[in-house]
């Protein structure tokens, strides 16, 4: 059952009595499948799902929860464990990823054969010093966006945005319900003071796509192409769909310069490196002996500000001075 949203919780009678035969006698499960995105614990979501297995007359146990949220399982096992409820397993699944790497389950090795020579003829000098992919128009995203108009660095790399309008529609939101989703976290609200007031100059900038021959103008978030941007910038700004004060998850955001062989700036959840080292990636060789941000900073603001003052130097840096490039090994 799609959980993201709980809209089947009302619709218990639409559901053939046979669909439920297996989970009652158990001889099978019941998945709330909620890994299309991260959402945390809430005690309503909670009691809404027990509800549901209740009417439904299948026990807990015989229900798997599955979500993108590594931080779900703790929250809501403590959560039954106070109020008495008896949990259903919880298994974590990084859709998103999983999504952009099963583009690759048949011609991994041609691609990436194909993106490693790309790489090796990439110019020494570039047009471009950043590159900024991530359509949607989430709260990190909008921040880092502003922040470079307010820096005077939106000129210094290549942008690409869905805008606000492709967000109302997604989101299901009037103006003043998308401005408060952008800036409503109380952890950002420096920046958000800051920045808000510039949002008039972000919106009409509208919709910036990057093309792609042979491909629609639309491309699904997760799909993963060899963009020319890739050449003509540096490094990417990955920002990710939320920056939270714990670990919680990476999405296909974070796979796309590493499967372009392009450096990254993740601003992103606690723990992200370390999840893509999960996945097999390397980390770039350390250049300093500084504690890790995972330990040194925990909070999303303070994590961001961290990185901004870090990156501003090569943000700024002119790309026609390029960088040091020992060897075009990866």
């Amino acid at each position: 059952l799609p959980a993201s949203r709980l809209d089947f919780a009302g619709r218990l009678q639409e559901i053939p009595d046979w669909v439920w035969e297996p989970a009652r006698k158990g001889r099978g499960k019941v998945l709330f499948d909620a890994s299309l995105e991260a959402k945390p614990h809430e005690p309503l979501r909670t009691r809404t799902l027990h509800d549901f297995l209740e009417r439904a007359h299948v026990s807990s146990d015989q229900a798997v929860y599955l979500t993108q949220d590594r931080g779900y399982a703790d929250a809501y096992f403590a959560y039954c464990k106070a109020s008495g409820e008896r949990p259903m397993p919880v298994m974590v699944h990084d859709y998103w990823v999983g999504e952009v790497i099963q583009q690759h389950a048949e011609d991994g090795g041609k691609a990436f054969e194909a993106r490693l020579e790309a790489f090796r003829a990439r110019p020494d000098r570039r047009e471009k010093t950043f590159l900024s992919l991530n359509r949607s128009l989430r709260p990190s995203k909008a921040l880092f966006l502003l922040r470079l108009m307010h820096d005077g660095l939106w000129n210094h790399g290549l942008i690409s945005t869905g805008g606000f309008e492709l967000q109302r529609q997604q989101l299901r939101l009037n103006q003043a319900q998308l401005l408060d989703y952008l800036f409503g976290d109380p952890a950002f609200a420096d920046l958000n003071r800051l920045l808000r007031p510039m949002t008039p100059r972000l919106e009409a900038v509208g919709r910036i796509d990057f093309e792609v021959p042979g491909t629609p103008r639309r491309l699904g978030a997760a799909m993963d192409h060899p963009l020319a941007e890739f050449g003509r910038t540096w490094f990417t700004v990955v920002t990710e769909t939320e920056m939270a004060s714990r670990p919680v998850r990476i999405t296909e955001k974070a796979l796309k310069p590493l499967m372009n062989f392009h450096p990254f700036i993740m601003l992103g959840n606690p723990g992200s490196l370390g999840l893509l080292r999960e996945y097999g990636s390397k980390r770039f060789r350390r250049s300093s002996t500084r504690p890790t941000t995972r330990n040194l900073i925990p909070g999303g603001a303070s994590r961001w500000c961290f990185a901004r003052s870090n990156g501003s130097a090569i943000l700024i840096m002119p790309s026609s001075s390029g960088f040091a490039v020992a060897s075009k090994k990866p």
